[in-house]
């Protein structure tokens, strides 16, 4: 079986034990935690940022329903930013039940799953959020 072809290759790591996991920065000199990593702290300019793992779990900040997609994506999908336990906003596609729309404020957790099927047909997979539990709308 062949290795996954990632989207944003180095941004996802799975672990036996824990899942998978986003693979972010976080400054050296002022601890800020960010996604994706970054060559330089956008806070306080440092070049001092080192991989992070970032949490898995986090809350739904705000969803769009996607019906007219770029070629290669299949429609309609939710498209969100998440809004991780460790203080870090994620934009991520979203799992969720046919007929069972997001809720803002949910508890969604990271996972993967296909994002695209490029020109040579090759899927691409990528971060992913699902539902945890329905939260409220805010």
């Amino acid at each position: 079986m062949s290795d996954p072809v990632w989207a944003l290759p180095g941004s996802v790591e799975l672990s036996a034990t824990d899942g998978p996991y986003l693979v972010g920065g976080q400054c050296a000199a002022c601890a800020l935690k960010l996604y994706p990593r970054a060559p330089v702290c956008p806070a306080c300019w440092s070049k001092d940022v080192a991989p992070a793992r970032l949490a898995r779990r986090g809350k739904l900040y705000t969803y769009t329903i996607v019906y007219a997609g770029r070629s290669g994506w299949q429609t309609p999908y939710a498209l969100g930013y998440v809004d991780l336990d460790d203080g870090v906003r994620v934009c991520a596609p979203l799992d969720f039940a046919e007929g069972e729309p997001p809720r803002i404020g949910g508890v969604v957790e990271l996972t993967t799953g296909p994002l695209r099927t490029d020109e040579k047909g090759v899927t691409q997979l990528s971060h992913r959020f699902t539902r945890v539990s329905q939260g409220e709308i805010a």
